[in-house]
């Protein structure tokens, strides 16, 4: 395995010491967007992530998922389906890799057999944040 850096000074890490080091959360105004900055361990092998937003009745308001990053700093914007948003949501997110060694190919048929992937979860993060109206 080849580490993939756009760094030259960051010291790679393998799966199990990847860990969310920075996140915020910050809301257009006006809108129902949010812009996410997030920050992880620079890593060896190219994580997943898992994003989703909850209002505060627990209502899945937004969720994304991201297939091996390639970045360990990046921005997002998430849209919440909620017409006017405002007042507290949860930010859920996890770094996760997935183990496909149960899925065989077969190049003939470029067909995929059934299998389900294993998923191991290193970090997870629960995160509170206010969206206030504009007066």
């Amino acid at each position: 395995m080849e580490p993939f850096f756009t760094e030259p000074d960051n010291n790679g890490q393998p799966p199990e010491n990847i860990r969310f080091e920075k996140t915020h959360i910050e809301p257009y105004q006006g809108t129902n967007r949010i812009k996410l900055q997030i920050e992880i361990t620079p890593f060896l092998e190219k994580p997943n992530i898992e994003i989703e937003i909850f209002s505060k009745d627990g209502n899945l308001i937004s969720s994304m998922s991201i297939v091996e990053i390639i970045e360990h700093k990046f921005e997002l914007t998430l849209h919440l389906r909620d017409e006017n948003p405002k007042g507290e949501y949860l930010l859920k997110t996890n770094i996760y890799y997935s183990d496909l060694s149960h899925y065989e190919i077969k190049e003939e048929e470029e067909q995929v057999s059934e299998g389900k992937a294993d998923i191991n979860i290193v970090d997870e993060q629960e995160k509170l944040f206010n969206i206030q109206v504009e007066k």
